[in-house]
């Protein structure tokens, strides 16, 4: 079942959902780092083996997550022959990553 009926949906408010459940799941990573840097247990410091661990597995479960975020639905659409539907989506999804990221970084630039 998809989320998306593939004809109702604009490619740009496709792309804007994509964007934003980016940056969902990127501020909650970013949640759980700044959680666990100001936890109660300050002296929290995994071991040389288990901090790294953690560490590689998080990017690779990242990696996964974003992949299936950005090119799910734009593979879906290539799979059903609509490529150019699925070359808008896939670009739009971009762009709104661009812009949301400019505007967070000149958010932080003058907080």
């Amino acid at each position: 079942m998809c989320l998306f009926k593939k004809e109702k949906v604009s490619p740009v408010i496709v792309g804007l959902i994509q964007a934003g459940a980016v940056v969902v799941y990127c501020s909650l990573v970013s949640s759980f780092f700044w959680f666990m840097s100001n936890s109660s247990k300050t002296d929290f410091q995994p071991e040389a083996f288990w901090g790294p661990l953690i560490m590689l597995t998080l990017l690779v479960f990242s990696a996964s997550v974003m992949g299936i975020i950005i090119f799910g639905y734009a593979v879906v659409l290539a799979l059903d022959n609509k490529l150019k539907t699925a070359g808008k989506v896939l670009l739009w999804t971009l762009v709104f990553l661009v812009a949301i990221g400019a505007c967070l970084i000149t958010i932080a630039i003058l907080v």
